[in-house]
């Protein structure tokens, strides 16, 4: 008997549960689940992470609410990555201009929190660049001097943009933290063959 009562009980929690709900592709009963928790816990950014993934799932509609709920989550909790993301999942999934420009702000806020993140900076080279979005994101990356990752990033991003002085300065500086480094040592070979620019970059003119 008592086997079984703890077996009912674990169920009732599931039935209240949107993240297992949603698992279980029960979209309304996970979206009135969600909402639930928000009513209740209004400053609970989990809360709204989880009315985000279901609106997210939600046929069509649902994504723009899913949007709302990911941007109140990091709103609330500016500092987890979880919400970002979301974001970034809205954006993929709703496609175009407008979700890669979702998607993108939500990397390099993503990148700006952790500069190390694989993930987060595979996404953003998926994505397209322009000399603009190139230097938002060295910006970005520039806030964390010494982080190792953000240094040899910040070199890649200087190739991209043609500034082969600043590319081997940085990457010079990725081999003086972590030493021998072979990506470093192909952004300063990459440097070498690249004309010296008189291009404006984000430290100013290369001189000629």
């Amino acid at each position: 008997m008592l086997a079984l009562l703890v077996l009912l009980s674990l169920q009732d929690a599931a039935g209240r549960d949107p993240d297992s709900l949603l698992a279980a592709r029960r979209l309304p009963e996970a979206r009135r689940a969600a909402e639930r928790l928000v009513v209740q816990q209004p400053s609970d950014p989990h809360a709204h992470l989880a009315l985000g993934w279901v609106w997210h799932a939600w046929p069509a509609a649902g994504r723009y609410r899913a949007l709302d709920e990911f941007r109140t989550a990091e709103r609330l909790a500016p500092a987890e990555p979880a919400p970002l993301w979301g974001q970034v999942e809205v954006g993929y999934r709703l496609g175009s201009d407008e979700g890669e420009g979702i998607a993108r702000g939500a990397l390099l806020r993503l990148l700006e929190l952790r500069p190390g993140d694989r993930a987060a900076w595979a996404r953003f080279l998926e994505l397209y660049h322009d000399d603009a979005i190139w230097r938002h994101a060295d910006r970005v990356l520039a806030l964390h001097p010494d982080d190792v990752a953000a240094l040899e990033r910040r070199a890649l991003i200087a190739i991209a943009l043609e500034e082969p002085e600043r590319a081997d300065s940085l990457a010079a500086r990725v081999l003086a933290r972590r030493g021998p480094h072979v990506p470093a040592w192909l952004v300063r070979a990459e440097a070498s063959f690249q004309p010296t620019s008189t291009r404006a970059g984000p430290c100013g003119p290369t001189p000629g």
